[in-house]
């Protein structure tokens, strides 16, 4: 395993175990030291410098919220086609992630964990024009309704993650859609509707934190599950020439419940060089709960290309919000 602490949570404890009780941390760690040839405060350092050199973290309250806006943000866009004005319906799939937190670094990074918010997002949707069959004049052909969802897990051990999304969307033609043969203007659309997002990250198998010649390897639990419902009220246009096609738009969500709640209860031993050989010089132990609330509402822009290939849709979707948080996804549909 790496020398450095993997997590920021982990980071956390140990800044912790450093500079203990009145530091500004939330977590409870409790260090036992029980061989007297131990030099703690040399150990002490050892812990310091993984915690200075290796992590970004400050508060042990910074990652899990960062989880949590990036949970919301990482499907937004997933259940809605913004660029084909399907006149019967539409289907399709796509996969994606959110950040925040960690600049425009579109992933996780190589580390077990990222060192900022990040959610990953994979969604089915289908869409039919509630006019599908009314004439070509009727005000229905104006709407179009919207279900998507998904539910899944990923793994990098020793951690995992569990997420579902569900979305209901109806999407209506403020301006209807121009075309000039080969060209055209999507119009002007309102997209309105429900969304609600889950990503929980766990750990799911052994720890072992190396400092140096200093270790801990602890086992219990550690948890951090966001949770997010979404009141979306876009407003959006697309233009196509030839095969080629681009969308975009702004969005305000609204989001009456939006929170995240960290569990963690890890205890083990600590073990460090003494005399030449790898001993056990004591035990660490961490404990730690609490929920936060989300943003009550978050502006979002969108942009994205999409190529024609007939019925069928291959697209991208950026979003990106004023407070740094970036999402997108790619996907396939196809609009009849």
């Amino acid at each position: 395993m790496p020398h450095a602490l993997r997590h920021p949570l982990q980071a956390a404890a140990a800044a912790l175990l450093l500079l203990g009780p009145g530091a500004g941390l939330a977590q409870e760690l409790q260090l036992s030291i029980v061989d007297p040839r131990v030099d703690e405060a040399a150990l002490r350092a050892k812990l310091n410098g993984v915690v200075s050199d290796d992590l970004r973290l400050s508060s042990q309250q910074s990652f899990p919220t960062q989880m949590a806006e990036a949970t919301a943000f990482s499907t937004k866009g997933m259940g809605v086609d913004y660029a084909s004005s399907p006149e019967k319906v539409v289907f399709g799939a796509s996969v994606g992630s959110a950040v925040y937190g960690s600049g425009f670094a579109f992933g996780r990074g190589e580390d077990l964990l990222p060192t900022g918010g990040f959610a990953f997002a994979l969604s089915a949707m289908a869409g039919v024009n509630l006019g599908i069959a009314a004439p070509d004049d009727s005000p229905a052909r104006r709407f179009t309704l919207y279900g998507n969802g998904m539910t899944g897990r990923t793994t990098r051990e020793p951690f995992g993650a569990d997420f579902t999304n569900l979305g209901l969307h109806l999407q209506i033609a403020l301006v209807k859609p121009i075309s000039a043969g080969a060209a055209g203007w999507g119009g002007i659309a309102l997209t309105l509707g429900y969304e609600r997002t889950r990503y929980a990250l766990e750990l799911r198998d052994e720890l072992e934190l190396e400092a140096d010649a200093a270790t801990w390897s602890p086992t219990g639990t550690y948890r951090v599950e966001a949770f997010d419902n979404t009141l979306p009220l876009e407003l959006s246009t697309n233009m196509r020439a030839g095969p080629v096609g681009l969308f975009g738009g702004v969005g305000l969500d609204a989001r009456p419940a939006a929170r995240v709640e960290s569990s963690v209860a890890l205890t083990g031993p600590v073990s460090a060089q003494v005399d030449g050989a790898n001993r056990q010089v004591g035990t660490a132990t961490l404990s730690d709960s609490f929920t936060l609330d989300g943003n009550a509402a978050t502006l979002r822009f969108f942009v994205g290309p999409q190529l024609h290939l007939g019925p069928v849709k291959v697209y991208g979707h950026l979003n990106l919000a004023g407070d740094g948080k970036v999402g997108g996804h790619t996907g396939l549909r196809v609009a009849i």
